[in-house]
Order: structure tokens, then sequence, then C-alpha cells
């Protein structure tokens, strides 16, 4: 017998036909992993579930044969996700507290920055890696990960190959900072505010500062989303001033390069997670609607991991060679330490035994 699909000259669809469909196997795939992750983080509380999340999906990655078809679109589904959640987050925070939270890490984040994009350069030079690929390291590990490798590349002229050689070093040393951070800071007693401002200037992407954020105690996320946003921001002119700089010589008019620059480089998600907090601070988000978005933010962090950890190529690493990875640890390590001190410089350095 004939389905109606038929007799209208319709293909039919049948549920294993759908099931097949990439994009409902890779949201399954990404709800399994995420389940895994939230069923080990209660025996693993050091690590949670969004640093788990991240693991696994890269450990699913690396082992199981799965298509590329399913797999390949998930770091995009997996940042754009984490952009939503951070939106989310918004809703729960008090817009003077971020205010006051940005500007007390701001003398410790422009400190790592200039600190980072110099030494990192110097260093580059010395390991004798090539730019582009010293000048995304550079950005990224000082800056935001991949979210500034991704803004940068077209303006240093950066091939396919050359990004995901600087995004696979920048990922190393990612997955190193969410299991090292949270276990150090509980180790030595950093407060929560100390923690915040550490991972916020010091771990390279987004995503695995949240991770981290999440593992230390979910309380801190909020701020360290700040300090991170904050320091996000710095693509900005960074990005605005290279492109001004490599256009000289050049016919291309240098506005128009700047104006790409700056729209290419513009964080979204940044502008929505400031006006959330903003409609929180002046009433007209309910309480029970703020609770429910802190809620929904951390759920929505550890599925975005793991989206984040099936799009890793781990591979990669291997194919990255030795000088760009010593690189990226010195870098890590200079801007990491250089938090601390200037932390301590600043009198924000606090333990809480």
């Amino acid at each position: 017998m004939e389905t109606i699909h038929h007799r209208s000259g319709e293909p039919s669809r049948s549920p294993r036909r759908h099931l097949a469909d990439p994009r409902l196997a890779l949201t399954l795939l990404i709800v399994g992993v995420s389940i895994v992750a939230w069923l080990l983080g209660g025996l693993a509380p050091v690590l949670g579930p969004a640093v788990l999340a991240l693991l696994v999906g890269a450990l699913v990655r690396g082992v199981a044969p799965l298509d590329g078809a399913i797999v390949d679109p998930a770091p995009v589904w997996g940042t754009r996700l984490l952009q939503i959640s951070i939106v989310a987050l918004g809703l729960s925070v008090d817009a003077g507290e971020v205010l006051r939270v940005a500007g007390t890490s701001l003398p410790v984040m422009l400190g790592t920055l200039a600190i980072g994009m110099t030494g990192i350069t110097l260093m580059g030079r010395l390991l004798k890696v090539e730019n582009p690929v010293r000048g995304m390291l550079t950005v990224g590990t000082s800056i935001c990960g991949a979210s500034a490798i991704a803004a940068m590349a077209p303006v240093l002229g950066a091939e396919a190959s050359e990004i995901a050689y600087a995004v696979s070093v920048i990922f190393v040393f990612n997955i190193t900072a969410v299991i090292a951070f949270p276990a150090i800071a509980h180790a030595v007693g950093f407060a929560p505010q100390t923690f915040a401002i550490w991972a916020g200037t010091a771990v390279n992407d987004t995503s695995s500062v949240m991770a981290a954020a999440f593992a230390f105690g979910a309380g801190t996320a909020a701020y360290a989303a700040v300090v991170k946003l904050s320091r996000t921001l710095m693509i900005l002119p960074i990005t605005v001033v290279t492109a001004v700089v490599a256009s000289r010589g050049h016919e291309e008019d240098v506005k128009t390069r700047a104006i790409v620059a700056f729209k290419r480089a513009l964080p979204w998600f940044i502008v929505a997670f400031v006006g959330a907090s903003l409609l929180n601070t002046i009433g007209l988000v309910p309480t029970g609607v703020a609770h429910a978005a802190a809620t929904a933010a951390q759920i929505g962090t550890v599925l975005a991991l793991a989206g984040v950890g099936l799009g890793t190529h781990l591979d990669r690493f291997r194919r990255a060679g030795p000088r760009p990875l010593i690189l990226g640890l010195a870098g890590w390590v200079l801007i990491a330490v250089t938090s601390l001190v200037l932390q301590n410089a600043a009198g924000l350095f606090t333990l809480t035994r």
C-alpha cells in the first residue's frame, strides 16, 4: 500500500532515514556526551561536567569512527550555543556588579594583555616561529583563543592550514587549563574573585574559561565571564590597528579595511550579555526567570563544550610541530603567572584559608 507521500509524488521518509539526518545525529551525540559528562562529574567534582564534556567529546572524536558530515559542524554549533548561554547568564547578573568586576579586573587584564602581546611576540621571534602563525598565537594566547585567531587571520593573510595549526596549539593549552586551573586553585585556596580574574585573564578561549569557572564553583562563572568578555573586547582595537598597519602601501583604502576588520571582530554576544544584565538590573527579569536562566546557562555550557570537544581534531596536535607548541606553552605560563603577580600587586589576590 502506498503512503500519502508516494501518492502525491513526494519521497517517503522512513524513521531510519530520519535518524540518519546529520543534524539530528549530531544533536543526539552532543546530548549523549553531555549526559556522560554529568554522570562523571558526580564522581569527579574537581573537574565538573563542563570540563568533562570537553574532554569526553574530544576523546569520542579521537577514537570513534564518526562520519565527518555529522561531527564537522560540532564546533560551530558549540560556539553558538555557548554564546547564547553567556547571554542567558547575563539575565541573572546585576549590571552594577558587571561594571564593578570589569573595573576591578581592568588593571590586571590590561597588564596581562600588554605583557602577553610583547612577550609572546619576542619569544616567537627567538623561536623562529614565522608569521602569520606567530601573530595568531600571540593574539590567541593574549586575548581570546580561537575567536581572536579567527578575527586576526584574514588581516594577517593566514591560510587555512596555518589557522588550523594555530587553533590546535591553542586548544592544547585550553585542555591543560580547564584541568589544571581549578585543581591548583582549590589546592592553594583561591577566593572566588581571585580565581575568576585568574581564569578570565589567563585561559585562552571563552569556552575553556566557562568550563574552568563551573568546575571551580558555579557561583564563579558570572564573574569569570565578565572578566573574559572584557578581555575579548580587546580584539576590536588590536584587529583594527593591525588591519590599518597591514594596509599601508596597498591600494585598498585604509578606512574601508579598518571598518571591515571592526565588523568582523565585534563580539555580538558581549553586547547582548550587557543588555541582558541591564534588563535584570532594572527589574524586568523576575527572580524565578533569573534563576532559571542561570541554570540554563550552566546546562547550555555543558552542551556547548561537548560540541567543541566533538569538533576537536586530536591528530592535528602531532602535526603542529615543537616550536609553536613551545611558544604556546611559554606564552600561556607567562600570562598565567603575570595575572597572579598583578593581582597580588593590586591587592586582589586573596585566599579562603
